[in-house]
């Protein structure tokens, strides 16, 4: 059965050459000077070059996709992230988070008051929709105080369902992102159909469907490192067409990142 089951199964993948790697380099993607906020890096120059925006209606599925950090199908091989390496050159010391994910759907909408309609493309990985999150990316100007919901989307037990309303804040800076809550008890989600808009907005933005792979604090003008091989039990798997891409939380201002992915399979 591929995978591993215990550690010296991974050393010996390792020392086989099952290994994978893909260095990053992404530039600062613009977009405002919002300190405490979410950024997203997928349109950011560099290496990989940047990623298209979705598609509107029923949007975009994203497999191996062009802008993503991929890695080849390995036949029947299951593959893991085994380390994760990122740096940036502001020596200010402030603290972020980093967040990789796999995209796996994306919908470019009008968020105009009322009820938008989303209804994105079936889901190519993580099918059942559990651990499944919904995102919000700002692509056009949004007002201050408007307030989102998923007002109909599709939980794993496939039910129809309704989230509670979530007031994105003052800042709505290009580039900004904001996850939108879920009903209480739901896992993730299968399909978003509609957006309920409040306030004045007449602005655009991404609803961005993807599975988290691991959350990474560092510290900006140092090298920060984690490794998985000794912790199987948060040994991050890497689906075939998985999409890798990367949002940071940060306490001063949008950056450069560089970086490195490693992978072993087995």
């Amino acid at each position: 059965m591929a995978g591993f089951t215990k550690y010296p199964d991974i050393t010996a993948a390792i020392s086989a050459g099952q290994t994978l790697h893909s260095e990053f380099q992404k530039m600062n993607p613009g977009g405002g000077t919002a300190v405490n906020s979410w950024w997203r890096m997928w349109v950011a120059a560099g290496m990989p070059a940047a990623g298209a925006e979705p598609a509107t209606t029923p949007g975009t599925s994203y497999t191996s996709a062009a802008g993503s950090i991929n890695f080849p199908d390995r036949s029947s091989f299951n593959k893991y992230i085994s380390s994760f390496e990122v740096c940036n050159g502001d020596s200010t010391n402030t603290r972020g988070t980093l967040m990789l994910y796999d995209r796996l759907v994306g919908v470019s909408v009008s968020a105009t008051v009322g009820t938008v309609t989303v209804n994105s493309t079936a889901l190519p990985r993580y099918t059942s929709g559990v651990g499944v999150e919904v995102w919000l990316e700002v692509t056009g100007a949004i007002a201050n105080g408007d307030t989102f919901a998923l007002s109909s989307y599709t939980s794993p037990i496939g039910a129809s369902r309704a989230g509670p309303a979530f007031a994105s804040g003052n800042n709505h800076f290009l580039n900004q992102i904001f996850q939108i809550p879920l009903q209480a008890g739901d896992t993730g989600v299968i399909s978003v159909q509609n957006l309920a808009v409040t306030g004045t907005s007449q602005g655009t933005v991404n609803v961005v469907l993807l599975k988290p792979l691991l959350l990474m604090p560092f510290v900006f003008g140092t090298t920060n490192y984690q490794e998985f091989v000794l912790r199987m039990s948060a040994f991050p798997r890497l689906f075939d067409g998985a999409s890798l891409g990367m949002y940071f939380y940060n306490g001063r201002d949008i950056s450069d990142l560089t970086g490195r992915v490693e992978v072993v399979y087995g």
